[in-house]
């Protein structure tokens, strides 16, 4: 369908400008008509030049950090007096990310038809979640839009700050592990194998670490196709069976009980159903839909569907903290925390307790893991390559008695 862009102005004066798609220019003039604009200029564009089938856009994503910037500023434009549109093409100009601003592109087209800002953003689930649309939805018809979109934006930032902090923890062990299994690799199969030929001219009887040593040099550089082929087979499968909702069930429950891991996902967890029902519950989105919003967005299955049992218990007339203690996946004092939120009818500051709390416990779950994997992942790192070494000196030592 073509794309127009247009200028004209308002019955109250206000310029407006912007692009719509329409089978023809009567269609256009048509659909201005009915917005209540008085069309000065049209012209035709070919594409427009911020929506481009890309194929790296197509699968490029909006972090949360771009969305977050989107809800501040669209709140600070919105305060400052512009029109949604108005926001939508500054924001649109000052984008740099490709699949937002793409994003952008279509909402705004969308509302210029007439739909409401939540219903046009609802058209872009894989970008914007059922918690900020919902939100969202609720500030429109509160007339409470700028708060709301400043109270998303705390949210999402809060989220960033979480999963950066992960990323910080567990840096520094992966980096370690990757390099440690790098290493040991080039040792086994480009530099032991010159010791070995060594061995084999020189007739030495080999100790059986180096035997185990040579057969697992022999086995890696023979076989490193079926190796490759092995781990990608393995990670499809394992794809497919988490995408499957049973297994997706079992690999979530998997995670919660896993030694020191799992008591780091289920405070993750419940920090982030804790903020969710927090910003949905002061932008005055009701109870049943918030509990509703945050199973979704929990982003654990075993959570999911214990936040559900606690939707449908409280749909059936009872209080949160029954249903929540019965689950079983909550801990008794954030179960208690929730309860006085609740019998005061400050349930909102509960909720935000409870996640900062988690959010300190967070930190330090992480702390403690680092310093707790660190030593252990060095000595491993340690333990092999003494193993290689003891495997190539042992050798050496019998040749050294040999010639003696």
């Amino acid at each position: 369908m073509p794309v127009y862009r247009y200028k004209g102005r308002k019955e109250t004066g206000e310029i407006v400008e912007g692009t719509l798609e329409a089978p023809d220019e009567s269609d256009l003039m048509e659909k201005l008509s009915q917005l209540g604009y008085f069309v000065s200029s049209v012209s035709q564009e070919r594409t427009h030049p911020h929506f481009q089938e890309d194929i790296f856009i197509r699968f490029q994503k909006a972090s949360k950090t771009d969305i977050s910037q989107f809800a501040r500023q669209l709140a600070t434009m919105l305060r400052s007096g512009l029109t949604v549109l108005q926001t939508f093409d500054i924001l649109i100009e000052q984008s740099e990310n490709k699949k937002l601003q793409q994003v952008l592109i279509q909402a705004k087209r969308d509302m210029e038809e007439g739909i409401s800002l939540s219903d046009a953003l609802r058209k872009q689930p894989q970008t914007f979640s059922s918690l900020f649309i919902n939100t969202l939805r609720v500030g429109e018809e509160s007339g409470r839009l700028e708060e709301v979109l400043d109270q998303l934006a705390h949210f999402l930032e809060k989220e960033v700050d979480l999963r950066a902090q992960i990323k910080s923890g567990t840096m520094y062990p992966l980096v370690l592990v990757f390099t440690g299994i790098s290493v040991i690799i080039f040792l086994v199969t480009f530099v032991f194998p010159k010791f070995a030929y060594v061995f084999t001219k020189a007739n030495v009887q080999l100790p059986v670490p180096t035997k185990l040593l040579l057969w697992l040099s022999s086995f890696l550089r023979s076989e490193w196709y079926f190796i490759i082929g092995g781990v990608v087979i393995f990670i499809i499968g394992a794809i497919i069976y988490i995408s499957n909702p049973s297994g997706r069930m079992r690999f979530d429950h998997f995670k919660l009980n896993l030694p020191l891991f799992g008591t780091l996902v289920r405070k993750i967890t419940i920090s982030r159903i804790s903020r969710s029902l927090e910003i949905l519950g002061r932008s005055g989105v009701n109870i049943l839909l918030s509990l509703h919003i945050a199973a979704e967005s929990a982003g654990n299955m075993v959570f999911k569907k214990a936040m559900s049992e606690v939707e449908t218990a409280v749909r059936e007339g009872e209080t949160i903290t029954t249903p929540l203690k019965e689950t079983g996946e909550f801990p008794l004092m954030t179960v208690r925390m929730i309860g006085v939120g609740e019998k005061t009818g400050r349930l909102e500051d509960a909720f935000k307790n409870v996640a900062d709390d988690y959010d300190k416990q967070v930190d330090y779950a992480i702390k403690n893991l680092t310093t707790i994997l660190e030593p252990v992942l060095v000595i491993m790192m340690a333990g092999a390559i003494a193993f290689i070494a003891l495997s190539i000196y042992l050798p050496i030592f019998n040749m050294m008695k040999v010639m003696k």
